[in-house]
């Protein structure tokens, strides 16, 4: 054994035994100093090696026997003046701490007891106030930002511009649907009558909602399923005309002829039902500011494209009792130009009100007719009725050189041709229409 040198062991230089019969050498073989006995064996960790300078009964010893055999552990102090206290009392950093994964396993795993009445993990401002957390069911408050690839995050949530981002909902079981994902703006909340003093409580078991009804008195009354009910009295309470939240959705801000768009994908019904679905683009808002729906270059304000030559490219339903116009178009100082009424009339302009146009074809063979004659057949138009009036349309092909046609209703439903030439002709069979429109 070699001699102690060092003077923070004065006490023990050249192997000098402590009042309990321990000394300090140093191991050439281990290049340590090491707590020798009188037998010049190191001691057992169940013996104390350090006692209180004020109270000897408090005494500190080092268990080693959780070690592996035949293996040193090395303990090295801070170069501060520090506290250590076991992991089972509270913890105050006051200095930065790295907590460094091993090759295999976890840096750091903060695991709630089974009954947590606080969050499982806190962290806290100067003052105290918590401004994030995780809760022992997983739930995660922040009071601040969130960056994702991105350091200093400017909005409540800000993504890294370094590429492309999704936001995306994970699903790689083929046999389990797909999850929505709503994004919403606030709106304005009704009081639960728990803490509403304006509600009066008639009783107080659980309950499911199951109804609301407003009385002529003003009371409103709720029915609930498992309770009983409780009544909102009639009061002048809250804000008035209070808005929701606003959702707003924009794309990136360019430069110059720049343009970006916001676009909308959906994936498209099969007729199979293992076939993968397909996204696709379904509408399209460009930096122009025309929108496209079944076309990702509208050329106008909004274009449709229908996807399928089944496919209605636009529908207009009126209410049960529709009364204000179904369409109006109108020019810059709001002027209407023309409608469609709740009916189905159209006005163009400050014209008539046309309510409906009936029109019909059938294939007429006039005879040979002479001069002075008339020669008469008919067609059969649903909805005509006595006195409208009739437009023909004469075929090409029936037209003679003296020939003279016109039509009208004759009766319910029938409107009659009438052939008349200054010579005898006899005019080509061809398809007739006949057409009527309602005022």
């Amino acid at each position: 054994m070699g001699q102690i040198i060092d003077p923070k062991f004065s006490n023990f230089i050249n192997g000098q035994a402590h009042a309990d019969g321990q000394s300090l050498r140093w191991n050439n073989a281990t290049s340590s100093y090491e707590w020798y006995t009188a037998d010049e064996t190191p001691f057992v960790d169940s013996t104390a090696i350090i006692k209180g300078s004020a109270d000897a009964t408090k005494l500190l010893r080092i268990e080693v026997d959780g070690f592996t055999t035949a293996t040193t552990r090395v303990l090295t102090p801070p170069n501060a003046n520090a506290t250590i206290a076991g992991l089972e009392v509270a913890q105050t950093f006051t200095s930065e701490q790295t907590f460094q994964a091993p090759t295999s396993g976890k840096a750091a795993v903060f695991k709630a007891a089974a009954t947590t009445p606080g969050n499982t993990i806190e962290c806290q401002d100067a003052a105290g106030a918590v401004v994030a957390y995780f809760t022992p069911s997983g739930d995660l408050g922040l009071n601040g930002r969130v960056g994702i690839g991105t350091a200093t995050p400017s909005n409540i949530l800000s993504l890294g511009n370094a590429q492309n981002q999704k936001i995306w909902i994970e699903n790689t079981n083929n046999l389990t649907a797909g999850k929505s994902l709503t994004i919403a703006a606030s709106g304005t909340v009704n009081t639960s009558p728990s803490t509403d003093p304006n509600f009066v409580a008639l009783s107080q078991t659980s309950r499911n909602w199951l109804s609301m009804t407003a009385h002529s008195n003003g009371n409103v009354y709720a029915g609930v399923d498992g309770g009983d009910i409780y009544m909102q009295l009639n009061f002048a309470g809250g804000t008035a005309d209070l808005a929701g939240g606003n959702l707003i959705l924009s794309s990136g801000v360019g430069k110059g002829t720049g343009e970006s768009s916001i676009s909308f994908k959906t994936s498209t019904t099969l007729t199979s039902g293992t076939d993968l679905q397909v996204l696709s683009e379904k509408m399209t808002i460009l930096g122009s500011g025309n929108v496209g729906i079944g076309t990702t270059a509208p050329g106008a304000m909004l274009q449709i494209n229908a996807g399928a030559a089944g496919t209605i490219g636009q529908i207009i339903r009126g209410a049960a009792s529709q009364t204000a116009n179904l369409q109006d178009w109108q020019n810059s100082a709001g002027t209407v130009l023309a409608k469609v009424d709740s009916a189905g009339g159209v006005t163009i302009g400050s014209g008539t009100l046309i309510t409906k146009v009936l029109s019909a074809t059938a294939t007429l063979d006039f005879p040979s007719t002479i001069a002075g004659a008339v020669a008469d057949l008919t067609i059969a138009l649903t909805g005509a009725a006595l006195g409208d009036t009739v437009s023909l349309g004469v075929p090409n092909g029936a037209m003679t050189a003296t020939a003279d046609f016109f039509g009208w209703v004759s009766a319910a439903d029938t409107v009659t041709v009438r052939y008349s030439p200054k010579a005898t002709e006899d005019p080509a069979s061809g398809t007739f229409r006949v057409t009527i429109i309602k005022f």
